[in-house]
């Protein structure tokens, strides 16, 4: 056992992040009163597991929502496992109704949703078991029920978004068709009024120009 004390004391954000940085392998277990006891296993600082109080039923309900599955295959699938909910997603994997990449993910998710559930307690007792702990304490907390193959970091099960059906993409809106440019309106031009030209100077008989000569008075 390598670190004990209480919540009041010492938060449970403060203890993941202890035992991520420190990137120890072994098992929190939290002891929440009458909400009953929950354990998280770690490896290497990365969290595998959560247990605890939770519906692992409701784990198979997720992939019938999702309709990842039909409920004729999720019957079958309960009652291979003895009417065990919890344990019909193993027989889905088995049938191949369901691959393992995407039980995994769903896992993840599963597992976020309970981290975000116990970090809201402020209060109860806290014990962490190394992994190297003595044979005797192995009765101490449960095995682990549908471990990640990839174990995540608690910071980012903190963050993680929770996942949605796929949506399947609508064909895009045909394009509109332009309209061909107007031709240009030919507007009469208006016509300038006639300007009369002036008239040419008189000559005399040598084709000279007459001469204006001044007038003299008497």
């Amino acid at each position: 056992m390598g670190l004990v004390g209480s919540l009041e004391d010492l938060s449970l954000l403060d203890i993941l992040q202890i035992v991520n940085v420190s990137r120890r392998t072994g098992v929190l277990r939290l002891h929440r009163g009458e909400f009953g006891s929950a354990f998280i296993f770690f490896h290497e600082g990365a969290v595998r597991e959560i247990l605890g109080d939770f519906n692992e039923g409701a784990f198979l309900d997720y992939f019938l929502e999702q309709g990842l599955v039909d409920q004729s295959e999720a019957d079958e699938a309960i009652e291979q496992a003895g009417s065990d909910r919890g344990r019909a997603v193993f027989h889905l994997l088995e049938n191949g109704a369901l691959n393992e990449r995407l039980v995994e993910q769903a896992r993840r998710q599963e597992l976020a949703r309970r981290l975000k559930s116990l970090v809201g307690q402020k209060q109860g007792e806290f014990a962490f078991y190394l992994a190297d702990a003595p044979a005797e304490q192995e009765g101490e907390f449960p095995k682990p029920h549908m471990p990640l193959s990839l174990p995540v970091s608690p910071q980012v099960l903190l963050t993680e978004e929770p996942m949605t059906a796929e949506v399947k993409p609508t064909a895009p809106p045909p394009p509109l068709e332009e309209e061909a440019p107007a031709p240009p309106s030919q507007e009469p031009r208006p016509q300038s009024p006639d300007i009369e030209e002036p008239a040419p100077p008189r000559r005399n008989p040598s084709g000279r120009p007459l001469r204006r000569r001044p007038f003299r008075r008497p």
